[in-house]
């Protein structure tokens, strides 16, 4: 998935203007210009390729099995009840962000930004006046950068936040979005989900006098815990780790300690006589072509055209 990380700045500690950001950014016309039929739009730390999210939106069928006897009043009656519990799963509590530049003003007012005499918000922090004068880099070459010129900078500058958008080379951003200290405010880069998944280490809380070393550089406590409890399940209990996930998502999407953006959408076309090619169980298709095999083709037997009759003299 795509992303916008947020530095550990003053300004960015803020819920509030992590929130603001995000409602000053028009996330479907930057999908719809940037990626055009091979993105979508996710609205928590998710890709859609992800079985807990097949899982959630009935793509993909939950793993309960129908009770061997139809007749057995009591084990239909727990069948249909744990069907209905899957059936009720939902992302539909996750915050989309929509645009709404009214909405981000209010946010940041009722945060005690206000807007200075060059038009930019500013906020005394600590004895000290912060500006929300904002600087995002992104991978050098990328075309990001026009969809944020068009569909993100006006956006801000409406509601008091000046960004500047800063191209550098992509491993220059990866140095600053691992340090312990960035030079920039905002990031914008992809993120692969590791095999394992477990996003508890990107969003854990440092021990005292440690570095952070989570990806986001934010800290939030129920965060973290609600993705650790995710490692608490019981194996083969995958009612309850979606439910524990989906709890995870949703406090993502309430405190923002990135921007989703979107998640790719990949296509694989292959032959219908290529079978067990699992590409959604492997991490790549490198990966699941080791298992698959190729039918036999069937030989299409020809039949013997009949002989030719022999011309019959027909007398005249």
């Amino acid at each position: 998935m795509d992303l916008i990380l947020a530095n550990a700045t003053p300004a960015l500690q803020s819920a509030a203007v992590r929130q603001a950001i995000a409602l000053c950014m028009d996330r479907d016309a930057i999908v719809a210009d940037y990626t055009g039929n091979y993105g979508q739009r996710v609205d928590g730390y998710y890709g859609v390729g992800q079985w807990m999210v097949g899982l959630v939106n009935g793509t993909l069928a939950p793993p309960v099995d129908p009770p061997e006897d139809p007749n057995d009043a009591k084990a239909v009656a727990e069948y249909e009840a744990l069907l209905e519990e899957w059936e009720n799963l939902s992302l539909d509590n996750l915050n989309p962000w929509a645009l709404d530049t009214e909405e981000a003003a209010r946010l940041l007012e009722q945060d005690g930004w206000k807007v200075g005499s060059d038009g930019v918000r500013e906020k005394n922090i600590n004895g000290n006046t912060v500006k929300l004068d904002l600087t995002l880099v992104y991978p050098t070459g990328n075309a990001i950068g026009e969809s944020f010129q068009a569909h993100f900078v006006p956006y801000l500058e409406e509601v008091g936040i000046r960004l500047q958008l800063r191209e550098v080379a992509m491993s220059d951003l990866t140095e600053i979005a691992y340090a312990n200290e960035r030079d920039a405010d905002l990031i914008y880069m992809a993120s692969n989900f590791d095999i394992i998944y477990d996003p508890s280490v990107n969003f854990e809380i440092p021990a005292q006098g440690q570095a952070d070393r989570s990806v986001t550089n934010q800290t939030d406590r129920t965060l973290f815990e609600l993705a650790e409890n995710m490692n608490r399940t019981e194996p083969g209990d995958v009612l309850e780790y979606v439910q524990k996930w989906i709890a995870f998502e949703e406090r993502f999407s309430e405190v923002l300690p990135a921007i989703p953006v979107y998640s790719n959408v990949y296509f694989d076309f292959y032959n219908s006589l290529l079978h067990d090619y699992n590409i959604a169980e492997n991490v790549s298709w490198s990966e699941a072509i080791v298992g698959a095999v190729m039918a036999d083709i069937p030989e299409i037997e020809v039949e013997e055209a009949p002989a030719e009759e022999e011309e019959m003299e027909i007398a005249g």
